[in-house]
């Protein structure tokens, strides 16, 4: 199962993925790439796993596909929400919920923001 949200207002992308049959995961490439297309660089994404129950190395490559893809089309933060063994990205932080993952990438943002002001100045 995937989900996929595009916030243009926060450049920001949101993933759900659940357990699903192997043959879609090939199909989900697509529906990520035109979803990423859609964001500029510099964009952020929650990614939730909702059942992660039993995930094979099938799975796990493909969320490594994901988030080279993502980083590929110019990802700058990841978080994760669920299961922490999930989590094999260095750049990936986990949260436990959707609102504070939007919390943390929100606090992120301004930090990033406030950086770049202070390096113009």
């Amino acid at each position: 199962m995937l989900d996929v949200r595009v916030n243009l207002l926060k450049n920001r992308l949101y993933i759900t993925l659940g357990r699903g049959r192997k043959h879609k995961l090939e199909n989900s490439i697509q529906i990520l790439e035109n979803a990423a297309d859609k964001l500029t660089p510099g964009f952020t994404c929650v990614t939730r796993i909702t059942d992660c129950r039993g995930f094979d190395s099938t799975e796990n490559g493909f969320c490594a596909r994901i988030e080279k893809l993502l980083s590929d089309r110019g990802m700058a933060h990841l978080i994760r929400i669920g299961d922490v063994d999930t989590a094999n990205s260095g750049n990936c932080e986990i949260a436990d919920t959707m609102e504070s993952a939007d919390q943390i990438l929100d606090l992120w943002e301004t930090t990033r923001i406030k950086q770049s002001a202070g390096m113009a100045n």
